[in-house]
């Protein structure tokens, strides 16, 4: 890596360390903050704050729910989700790529990958499925007539 590189990336590599609460050695230009690191939602924009204030990148051409979902516990409801979540795929965001906004001020508009029917169907069907047990569930709370067993 040129010297100009190896700063910006020990410099990112840090911010995403600190804010992670991890050791920045594990932190590679191949790293993918989303996928190896598990940064997701609310998490991510807090990330992009901490990058933006070191950096000043202009994150206009980034699609965060792409890279960085939804801030949601296990199947998100429907009314949770954006249509981008729903019609393209998730996109790695990479430590490389930080490295490179950082270096040209700016995110690159990159072309977003359309999801194909069958993921979009189960995404859905799997948030109804879900809403369906919550219902039943308060339900049952509420009028105390069925008694649920998780196992």
């Amino acid at each position: 890596m040129p010297r100009a590189t190896d700063a910006t990336f020990s410099k990112v590599r840090a911010i995403i360390a600190e804010s992670q609460g991890m050791d920045p050695g594990k932190i590679t230009m191949a790293t993918d903050v989303c996928g190896d690191l598990g940064v997701a939602g609310l998490d991510g924009e807090d990330l992009l704050k901490e990058l933006d204030r070191a950096f000043d990148i202009d994150w206009s051409g980034l699609h965060f729910s792409v890279h960085f979902g939804e801030e949601v516990c296990g199947l998100p409801m429907p009314w949770q989700l954006e249509k981008s979540y729903l019609t393209y795929k998730s996109q790695a965001f990479r430590v490389s790529d930080i490295v490179h906004a950082a270096q040209s001020g700016k995110w690159p508009d990159t072309p977003l990958i359309r999801q194909t029917g069958a993921g979009r169907g189960l995404l859905f069907f799997g948030s109804y499925l879900q809403m369906a047990l919550l219902a039943f569930i308060a339900a049952a709370a509420l009028f105390g007539s069925a008694t649920i067993y998780l196992r």
